[in-house]
């Protein structure tokens, strides 16, 4: 696991195996939980949004491009996953 100098992860959030964050991105679990799969890569200034009551789940061996807004869902993938289910 990397996390960046700058990067700002707080909350409930959970980093799985070899994920990386890096500099000016921003996962905030304050009202809801964050869940990043692993080997999954959040590059810089990405920031991960939540909504009330609906966190944020980034499937296992996702890039996440710099400066993306993740939006709140019950998971986020490029394609969807075989199953929604958390």
């Amino acid at each position: 696991m990397f996390i960046a100098k700058g990067a700002t992860v707080v909350g409930d959030v959970t980093l799985g195996r070899d994920t990386s964050v890096f500099y000016g991105a921003v996962l905030r679990g304050d009202i809801g939980s964050i869940v990043i799969g692993d080997g999954s890569n959040i590059q810089d200034n990405v920031i991960v949004h939540l909504s009330d009551g609906v966190g944020v789940r980034v499937v296992a061996g996702l890039l996440v491009t710099r400066g993306f807004t993740c939006p709140p869902a019950p998971w986020f993938s490029a394609a969807p996953p075989k199953s929604s289910a958390p």
